[in-house]
């Protein structure tokens, strides 16, 4: 009897984790499809209802200063860089600056593309915001000792996309946000707080990593963290406020700590965010100054003498 040989072909290494890290891909995707496509919904919903700022002209107030009268926006060049993070006009935020130059490369002065921009931003916002929370869900649930049944866990993820959807709409389509999003000079309103939601988000998943199989992943996301939290200082100086807000983070819903845990737990909590404060105090130190240079600055003697006048009345 003849041997009849079989030829195999061996599968380079190389391949293996390849075709393994798509199928985690894809599985991660499959398993969040819950919550992403409300999400996207959300956002196409606030898209739609801020289109017709697409057919506003820009305002003398402050656009003309910000946006078609301010020759420093009209290159990006090396000279505009160094204006855009040392100028002492207005508020030290490189980013809206940034951001209004790339708008004058891509549309000049045409305002519905500078208005466009925003309304994008504003439904990333909306986007971020139902995975935010739905994702705050989602730590709360893991706080939970029991392992819920099927049918309690589809109840639990119909509750936490309820309240993102509709934590997603309250946000995007709340009056307060009108001027935010179709004043194309507060741009930087929405330029940070996209930046700040994804900072929290990237933290949440900083905080699901921390066990010692993922450890790999816990430096990443934690530096992600803070580099978007650094752009949304740049953005405007309001992002100082967020170490707190992490702070408040780990009493709920992470629980991570207590009002009567002890020092050591305070501690590695508190060193933890270190970095996110010393970057809040750089950042209020650096307003006050360029605050101070454009004489918004005043004595606070000199702020009660004023407050008549500003009420209209004289003083005195």
């Amino acid at each position: 009897m003849k041997n009849i040989k079989t030829e195999t072909r061996k599968i380079p290494r190389a391949e293996v984790p390849q075709a393994g890290e798509v199928h985690r891909i894809k599985g991660a995707f499959r398993s969040n499809a819950w919550i992403w496509v409300p999400a996207v919904l959300v956002a196409a919903a606030t898209f739609v209802i801020f289109l017709p700022s697409l057919g506003y002209e820009f305002i003398n107030y402050d656009d003309d200063r910000f946006i078609y009268d301010n020759p420093n926006i009209t290159s990006m060049g090396s000279d505009f860089f160094r204006w855009a993070f040392t100028n002492r006009q207005y508020q030290w935020s490189p980013l809206r600056w940034i951001s209004h130059a790339l708008d004058y490369k891509l549309w000049g002065l045409k305002a519905a593309g500078h208005h466009l921009s925003s309304v994008l931003l504003h439904s990333l916002n909306a986007f971020l915001v139902v995975i935010l929370v739905a994702k705050l869900f989602e730590m709360r649930k893991r706080q939970t000792p029991l392992i819920l049944a099927e049918e309690e866990d589809r109840g639990f993820r119909r509750k936490a996309l309820l309240a993102g959807v509709i934590t997603g709409l309250l946000f995007s389509i709340h009056p307060l946000r009108v001027e935010s999003v179709a004043w194309v000079s507060e741009r930087k309103d929405v330029l940070f707080a996209f930046f700040f939601l994804l900072s929290l988000i990237s933290y949440l998943s900083y905080y699901r990593h921390r066990d010692p199989d993922n450890s790999q992943k816990k430096p990443v996301y934690y530096l992600l963290a803070l580099v978007f939290f650094v752009m949304s200082v740049m953005s405007k100086a309001a992002a100082v406020t967020l170490p707190l807000v992490l702070v408040l983070l780990d009493f709920y819903p992470l629980k991570r700590i207590e009002f009567r845990s002890g020092p050591s737990v305070w501690r590695k909590v508190l060193v933890e965010k270190l970095p996110f404060f010393a970057l809040s105090a750089l950042s209020c130190v650096l307003t006050f100054l360029v605050q101070r240079a454009c004489g918004a600055v005043t004595p606070l003697a000199m702020s009660f003498i004023a407050m008549p006048t500003f009420a209209g009345r004289p003083p005195g």
